[in-house]
């Protein structure tokens, strides 16, 4: 641990040496509208040092006197300068005082953004405490040690020892120093985890297999190609970072006042507008919002055509979150289209982030369609891409081994542990794929592989999503193979693993499919009373993290009504599924493949019920949707057993 703190903290000191040079050769050449662009660059990274949700004051008031950055909640108040610390420093104390920012904010620090070793700073008055009390006393105090330096971001992290804190530190350096000459990098944890959530069980009748269908929307930013902007914003790293949590709202609160931010502060207002556009886009895509998806991502496709031509890395990325467009308001054919073209125009080694990406969406789209072999085909392609793992799961030398190589810094270490990631969800999803097919013991197989390599990794480990997916996934096998008290083992441990997340306790968003697929088992072992507990949890969690209209809530409903059908509730059932469908049609296409489950669901219960003419309508439904994609599987199958109860 102290060798890794130390290393972080070495990093740390040369990015901040970056900095320190970086405004110096601003200040020399009188380029004084760095300021604003410092401010934008400090504020995420005193967020990190001081623990709290730093804001830039200057848009709440313009000029806001004597401090720039302040939390409210907190109490931390910064003022951020290039200028002289000796005439600064007495014109912000009186200012402070002046104005009495010291009863708004407890906490009040000056950072000059410099080097503490420059002879005028060593030399300066200001630095004694006693000069300071003259200029403060007897309206407020300021400690000495409230007066920072450049070297002083570098003292606070060292003297907490937190290495998450100094990791972070560490990477949002790496990220927003103004230094960066490439400009668009696909980021690395936005496709850390690869394109898919879990997958929907959309296949199997459910009388005869009970698990309700996982949802095939993708409900996790990390399967979109983002871009990262050029210049440092926190707003907009905020935004991110909520979107990681799922918390829609404060994400979409957070990107939006980034746009504003961008068009007002920065010089590339144009493009990196373009690029937050391309977020925004695929955020409303997450949250079921696709004609607003649609507009901003075909804003940002128009700018990046024309800065950057047809076949750019921009271009490409915003053409791929079309194509997920496309998919989810049901144009399957123009999806696997544009996803084609994309392929076709990506180089094998410079665009591999891109081509796996698309491989994983490719093989969701044709798992929804029913066409398992294509979908294998494209799981098995992406592990033939990376050539660091064999058939059988071995991993290749330096792939296995990449933790205990003294010699690789931490970027090379952060590349092995996204690619070990993306490895580790593509056996998740193949898993599924043979999940659909009823192939237990081969789903078994590619989990176990991919849970055994996600555990094998000190980086990686149990507590994240991915491996709460592999354990979702193998208590549905479990389940299907007799193994009850195994599927309740994993379903419990995926669900504490998701509470732990980011701090959510049992409001984590993603444990809607959790909480249904652990009321599913708990009827398989005739404990009604105690699943119906957790089929009102998964309800009430869609609708207040996701709002009664997205395809979560839509899956929420199913599921109830699939607990409603088994406990012989019949009309209830009916019910919960005309819920599920109605969602569906407001927010997709009246006709997608996502609904042919329902349908086929509703009209079972109405066949309980006796209302053999309305089953005979939802199967008719069911029918031309499959007809219409071409869906093959177990489907149409059970659209077939029905009808002859219906007959």
């Amino acid at each position: 641990m102290e060798v890794r703190l130390q290393k972080e903290l070495d990093r740390i000191t040369e990015l901040l040496t970056e900095l320190s040079k970086y405004i110096s050769i601003k200040n020399e050449n009188n380029e004084y509208g760095i300021n604003t662009l410092l401010e934008n660059i400090l504020k995420g990274l005193f967020n990190i040092v001081f623990d709290c949700r730093l804001e830039n004051l200057n848009h709440y008031q313009k000029n806001y006197p004597a401090v720039d950055l302040g939390d409210y909640e907190k109490g931390i108040a910064i003022q951020v300068t290039t200028e002289d610390i000796s005439t600064k420093m007495k014109k912000t104390l009186d200012r402070i005082k002046e104005k009495e920012i010291h009863q708004r904010f407890h906490d009040i620090y000056i950072f000059f953004c410099t080097s503490k070793e420059k002879p005028s700073v060593r030399e300066c008055v200001w630095l004694k405490q006693g000069k300071i009390d003259a200029a403060t006393e007897p309206d407020f105090t300021f400690p000495k040690d409230h007066v920072l330096f450049i070297e002083d971001i570098y003292r606070i992290l060292s003297q907490t020892k937190d290495l998450p804190q100094i990791i972070a530190a560490r990477k949002y350096l790496e990220r927003h120093l103004p230094r960066r000459k490439k400009r668009f990098a696909i980021t690395a944890w936005a496709t850390a985890c690869g394109v898919i959530a879990l997958l929907a069980v959309i296949a199997a009748m459910f009388l005869k297999r009970p698990f309700p269908a996982l949802p095939d929307i993708n409900m996790e930013m990390d399967s979109h190609l983002l871009l990262e902007l050029e210049n440092a914003n926190h707003q907009y790293e905020e935004g991110l970072e909520n979107w990681r949590r799922l918390d829609y709202n404060r994400a979409d609160r957070d990107i939006r006042k980034a746009n504003e931010e961008i068009s007002e502060y920065l010089s590339q207002a144009e493009i990196e507008m373009a690029k937050i556009n391309n977020s925004l886009g695929c955020l409303y895509l997450d949250m079921g919002k696709y004609e607003a998806a649609y507009d901003y991502l075909n804003r940002a496709y128009v700018t990046f055509k024309n800065t950057f031509g047809p076949d750019s890395t921009e271009v490409r990325a915003v053409l791929f979150s079309i194509a997920q467009y496309d998919y989810y308001m049901g144009d399957f054919e123009t999806s696997l289209r544009m996803t084609q073209e994309i392929l076709d125009a990506s180089d094998s080694e410079k665009d591999m982030v891109i081509i796996t990406t698309i491989r994983h969406f490719r093989a969701m789209i044709y798992d929804s369609l029913g066409d398992y072999n294509s979908a294998i085909s494209n799981y098995q392609n992406v592990l033939s891409l990376y050539g660091e793992v064999s058939e059988d799961g071995e991993l290749s030398k330096e792939l296995s081994e990449y933790v205990q190589d003294p010699q690789l810094d931490q970027q090379e270490k952060d590349y092995f542990t996204n690619t070990l990631e993306r490895i580790i969800l593509t056996y998740n999803n193949l898993g599924q794929v043979y999940i659909h097919l009823g192939k237990y013991d081969e789903a078994a197989k590619a989990l176990q592989t991919g849970l055994d390599l996600s555990l094998d990794n000190i980086y990686i480990g149990v507590q994240n999503l991915t491996t709460s997916k592999l354990y979702c996934n193998l208590a549905i096998v479990d389940g299907k193979q007799g193994r009850e008290k195994e599927a309740v083992d994993n379903i419990d441990l995926a669900m504490r693993i998701q509470q732990k997340l980011f701090d959510y306790e049992a409001v984590y968003p993603g444990l809607v499919e959790v909480y249904d697929i652990y009321g599913t088992l708990l009827i398989e072992q005739g404990k009604e009373g105690e699943s119906k507990e957790f089929f009102d949890r998964a309800l009430k969690l869609a609708e207040d993290s996701f709002g009664e209209n997205h395809p979560q809530t839509a899956e929420a409903y199913n599921a109830l009504g699939i607990y409603q059908y088994k406990s012989g509730r019949y009309a209830k059932a009916a019910e919960a599924f005309h819920q599920a469908i109605e969602i569906r049609k407001n927010i997709l296409r009246k006709e997608h493949p996502d609904t042919v489950s329902y349908y086929i669901n509703l009209a079972k219960a109405q066949i309980k019920l006796g209302e053999n003419t309305k089953a005979a309508l939802s199967l008719a439904e069911a029918e031309k949707i499959c007809d219409k994609f071409n869906i093959r599987g177990t489907l149409p199958e059970q659209i077939k057993e029905c009808r002859k109860e219906v007959m």
